[in-house]
């Protein structure tokens, strides 16, 4: 993962409003299976994950619409653009597998990172990087989800909310590929103790999640559904079919979605 530190900040969004429907599959609630999740317990590997090497303001390039061929633009003033590298986190490898950033929300003093592996291979993982110094960012904690991807991740309210896939069909609990977990988190770190609830819904796999005050609000990818869960109980209150299902975004009481269909 990179870790900009950006002067201005754009927003894209890509939104279709929707009203959802009765909920078409009821979503079973479970405990997490512990040996499927491990936390990084070495401190050396937590710190030398984050280095500074690369630091300073991003070069920009413009690309030449005749040859196609980039150059660095110079003439510029570096300030005239709003990136600045600040660190990057090495991304994390378990047993010979690498690891891929998949997505990042920031809130507070933290960052929240969440990781797929390529390919057939169901591993994942989320880390929680403290950026309350904006020049000195501190990976924290690391967890490791040995049978899982890992999508999408939002914090709120102590809990970090994890979208992603799994193979039902080697999961003693999971009654469907795609679920979303919520995951207690107290000071920077995960609180496995007081277990981990989730929740499971039609399609391939999670994609994205949302959080409201009293809501959480899935996507789940290919054939799958936009579903809307008890944020207390991971229950499942609602949903409606799509045909892909990307990303979901929230606009008052409107829920915008992402289909790639």
């Amino acid at each position: 993962m990179t870790y900009l530190f950006m002067r201005r900040k754009v927003l894209f969004l890509a939104l279709s409003v929707l009203f959802i429907g009765s909920c078409s599959d009821e979503t079973t609630i479970f405990q997490d299976d512990q040996d499927a999740i491990q936390l990084e317990g070495s401190q050396s590997i937590l710190n030398n994950s984050v280095t500074l090497d690369n630091a300073g303001v991003l070069d920009i390039f413009e690309e030449d619409q005749v040859t196609g061929n980039q150059a660095r633009l110079a003439d510029e003033q570096a300030g005239d653009y709003p990136l600045t590298l600040v660190a990057q986190v090495a991304p994390p490898t378990y047993r010979g597998n690498d690891l891929t950033a998949s997505h990042v929300h920031l809130q507070g003093d933290y960052a929240y990172v969440s990781y797929n592996t390529a390919g057939a291979v169901y591993l994942g993982g989320i880390d929680i990087v403290n950026i309350a110094d904006p020049n000195n960012p501190r990976l924290t904690a690391r967890l490791y989800y040995t049978n899982a991807d890992i999508s999408s991740v939002k914090y709120d309210g102590g809990h970090v909310y994890a979208a992603g896939g799994v193979d039902a069909e080697k999961s003693l609990t999971a009654t469907s590929n795609a679920f979303v977990a919520k995951i207690a988190v107290e000071n920077g770190r995960f609180n496995l103790d007081v277990g981990i609830v989730y929740g499971f819904q039609e399609g391939f796999v999670a994609t994205d999640v949302e959080i409201t005050s009293n809501r959480v609000i899935v996507t789940s990818g290919k054939d799958g559904f936009v579903t809307r869960y008890d944020k207390n109980t991971l229950e499942a209150l609602d949903d409606s079919p799509f045909t892909d299902l990307r990303s979901v975004e929230l606009k008052d009481d409107k829920i915008g979605l992402l289909d790639a269909d």
